[in-house]
C-alpha cells in the first residue's frame, strides 16, 4: 500500500510529536532557506561557496537516514520526562548534520551510526531529502497560521550564530553553506544583544509560533546552530465543527481529563498490527503529506512504538470507512535533548576530553553545552499547523590557569583571621602539626 518513495517522504519529514508530518522551505531554487534575520549589524557570510541541491538519484543511503530519523525521534519520545511532547525528528537530524558536517575521529563514527550515513554522503542525503519538499516550500512570512492553506506549505531554515570575533574552520563553514544553505551572522553571545539575534530569528522563521530562542547568553558560548521548521495545511477531508464535542481522555497517570474531540466518519487508510492501530489523514488535494495517528493497545505506553512496528502498520494500511475521534490540540513544549542523544550514542561532542569539535575550530577547546528543541502543534477541524526549533549551543571550555607563584603549606605556618579595615586580628593560629589536638 505504501510505496518506498512515499514512505521515504512521510518518514523523513516526521515533524510532529507522533513523528508523522512535514516541514521545509527555502530561498528561491534552494531546498533550505538561508534566513539570517536577527541583528541587522550581524556580519554576512564569510564564504564564497554556493548552495548545491543534490538530486535524490545521486545518493545511496537515503533509506538508512530516513530510518535513523524515525528511530532518533522515537528515542527522544521514549526518554522524555514530559507527559506530552512535540518533537521534530527532521529538525533534530538537520541540526545534528550541520554540527557534524565535517566531523572526524570518534565524533564522526558516532554521527554516522546515529544519523544513518557517514561523511559527505550524509550531508548529501540530508540535502537531497530536504529537496524532496521543495514543491511545498514558502517563506515563513507567507504562511497563514490562522486561515490554513488548502495545500501544504512548509518552511525550513538554518543559521549559525558566531560569537563576535570567533572564527570557525573555513572547511566547516563552507560545508554548512554548500549542503545546508546555512546563513552565518556574528553576535555578542554573552549578553542581551546576542539573545536578541537568536530570538528574532526564531520568531521570524517559525511564523511567530515560537516566540524566542531557548539559548541564554553565556560568556563561554562560541556558536549556536539553529534550525527552524514550519508546517501548515488543511485536511483533505476537514472535520465538521458542529461534530466537535467534549469527552474524557484517560491520561498516562490514570486520571481522567475532559477535552474537546474532533469527530467524523471518513474513508481513510487504516491498519491494525499486534493490537496497535493506525489511521492516515491526508493533507491537500494530492494527499502526498499525511498525519498518521497511532493508538497503542490499552495499557501499553504510546512511546514504546518501534520503527519496525510503525513500518508494519504503514505497510498494512488499507482503505476503510473509519469513525475517527481525536483530541483537538494546541500544544507548546520544550525539551533538552542532551540525555536522549547521549543514550543514543552521541557522547563525544558533549565533552572536551578529548576535544571532539576541533574540526569546527582549533582555536579553543569546544564542547556542546545544550541541544534544545521547542515545538508548537495545533490540530483543529480545518487542519494542522506546527513548528519546531532545534538549537545547539557550543561553548569554550577553559583549561586550568597556570599559577604565577606557588604557596605550598608543607611546613609550620600561621593563619590570621583579620579585619581588613582596621588590621585587627580576630584569630591567630600557629600550625606546627596539622594533626595535633
Amino acid at each position: 500500500m505504501v510505496k518506498y518513495s512515499r514512505s521515504l517522504v512521510l518518514s523523513a519529514v516526521a515533524a510532529f510529536g507522533f513523528s508523522m508530518a512535514a516541514c521545509a522551505g527555502g530561498g528561491e531554487g534552494d531546498g533550505v532557506e538561508s534566513a539570517s534575520g536577527g541583528d541587522p549589524n550581524g556580519s554576512s557570510e564569510a564564504t564564497s561557496v554556493d548552495f548545491e541541491q543534490v538530486p535524490m538519484g545521486d545518493v545511496r543511503d537515503a533509506g538508512s537516514v530516513v530510518k535513523a530519523t524515525r528511530k532518533l525521534g522515537l528515542e527522544v519520545l521514549a526518554h522524555s520526562p514530559k507527559d506530552t511532547l512535540v518533537t521534530s525528528p527532521v529538525s533534530t537530524v538537520v541540526a545534528l548534520a550541520t554540527l557534524g558536517a565535517t566531523a572526524t575521529g570518534e565524533a564522526e563514527d558516532q554521527f554516522s551510526v546515529l544519523l544513518g550515513a557517514g561523511g559527505e554522503e550524509r550531508n548529501k542525503v540530508v540535502n537531497a531529502l530536504l529537496g524532496t519538499l521543495d514543491s511545498y516550500r514558502v517563506p515563513a512570512d507567507q504562511i497563514d497560521i490562522e486561515d490554513l492553506p488548502e495545500e501544504p506549505q512548509v518552511h525550513l531554515a538554518n543559521q549559525m550564530v558566531l560569537d563576535t570575533g570567533f572564527k570557525v574552520e573555513q572547511t566547516y563553514q563552507d560545508a554548512l553553506k554548500r549542503w545546508f544553505n546555512t546563513g552565518t551572522v556574528e553576535a555578542e553571545l554573552g549578553d542581551a544583544s546576542g539573545k536578541k539575534v537568536l530570538d528574532e530569528w526564531v520568531r521570524e522563521n517559525t511564523a511567530g509560533l515560537i516566540e524566542k530562542s531557548a539559548i541564554e547568553p553565556d560568556p563561554d558560548l562560541r556558536l549556536v546552530l539553529q534550525n527552524a521548521i514550519v508546517f501548515a495545511s488543511q485536511w483533505q477531508q476537514p472535520f465538521q465543527a458542529d461534530a466537535t464535542a467534549p469527552s474524557e481522555f484517560h491520561s498516562a497517570d490514570g486520571t481522567l481529563v475532559e477535552t474537546d474531540f474532533l469527530n467524523g466518519l471518513q474513508l481513510a487508510n487504516y491498519s491494525e498490527v499486534d493490537g496497535w492501530k493506525m489511521v492516515e489523514l491526508l493533507y491537500g488535494s494530492e494527499g502526498k503529506l499525511a498525519a498518521h495517528f497511532v493508538l497503542p493497545p490499552e495499557g501499553t505506553p504510546a512511546a514504546t512504538a518501534t520503527t519496525e512496528l510503525l513500518g508494519n502498520l504503514e505497510g498494512a494500511l488499507v482503505q476503510k470507512m473509519v469513525g475517527i475521534s481525536v483530541p483537538k490540540l494546541d500544544l507548546k513544549t520544550s525539551v533538552t535533548l542532551n540525555d536522549p542523544l547521549q543514550k543514543a550514542g552521541l557522547t563525544s561532542v558533549f565533552t572536551d576530553n578529548p576535544p571532539a569539535l576541533r574540526y569546527i575550530s582549533a582555536a579553543e577547546s569546544l564542547m556542546v553545552s545544550e541541544v534544545i528543541q521547542q515545538g508548537s502543534f495545533r490540530v483543529d477541524e480545518a487542519g494542522t499547523v506546527a513548528a519546531a526549533v532545534t538549537e545547539i549551543g557550543v561553548r569554550a571550555t577553559s583549561a586550568p590557569a597556570e599559577p604565577e607563584v606557588s604557596f605550598v603549606a608543607d611546613r609550620p605556618y600561621l593563619v590570621l583571621i583579620t579585619d581588613t579595615n582596621t588590621g585587627w586580628d580576630l584569630f591567630q593560629v600557629l600550625v606546627n602539626n596539622p594533626t595535633a589536638n
